[in-house]
């Protein structure tokens, strides 16, 4: 009976593991979709406030972008040891990534609605 419950334990852990993979690939997709989206279609607005906000955003996306490619083993010269510790992002790196989407969506907002008035 104890063999069973760990397995079971084992396979929910698993499927945690895959969660948490598909979920790093997505918002890896998502912060550079943003981001080319919002270079195509930018303001056309001669203010250079607006313009200056806009252009901020586009950098904090790209930084949450490289970032988020770096969390998901990017960046890899040498694939003969894949689980070495330095390839992921540490607890400082992860928040910069989460703070600077964060701060490029709120700006890349501001810029579209401030060009809306």
């Amino acid at each position: 009976m104890n063999d069973k419950l760990q397995e079971q334990e084992y396979l929910l852990h698993l499927e945690k593991v895959k969660f948490i993979y598909k979920f790093q690939f997505f918002f890896t997709g998502l912060v550079f979709a943003i981001l080319s989206f919002s270079i195509q279609y930018s303001t056309n607005n001669e203010n250079i406030i607006i313009k200056f906000i806009e252009i901020s955003s586009w950098i904090f996306l790209f930084v949450s972008g490289i970032f988020s490619i770096k969390n998901i083993g990017g960046f890899v010269l040498d694939d003969t040891n894949k689980y070495q510790k330095d390839i992921y992002l540490n607890k400082k790196e992860r928040f910069t990534m989460w703070i600077t989407f964060v701060l490029g969506v709120i700006f890349l907002l501001v810029s579209k609605i401030w060009n809306m008035f």
